[in-house]
């Protein structure tokens, strides 16, 4: 099932499902990104994309990275968003 679905700066639907969103945010990958879930959101949407793939192995679904300079200094969020996608 979606949990959401947004699209990048060239149009492109990106989409997250609940299974990817859980196994994201468990305690023993990255369970600090429940805190910044919009903020994956907006960098999808803005941010540049790579289109080189970082596993020339995986020939079935190529991964790309989208990265953006954070907009603000707070005491937490990262100097530089980034978000890995995998076409299908």
């Amino acid at each position: 099932m979606r949990r959401w679905t947004v699209r990048d700066r060239f149009g492109n639907e990106v989409y997250l499902t609940q299974e990817r969103w859980e196994h994201i945010v468990q305690a023993f990958s990255h369970p600090e990104m429940l805190a910044y879930e919009g903020r994956l959101k907006e960098t999808i949407q803005s941010g540049q994309r790579k289109q080189d793939r970082l596993r020339a192995s995986n020939r079935m679904s190529p991964t790309y990275v989208i990265a953006r300079s954070a907009a603000t200094k707070q005491s937490q969020p990262p100097e530089w968003e980034i978000a890995s996608l995998r076409s299908q």
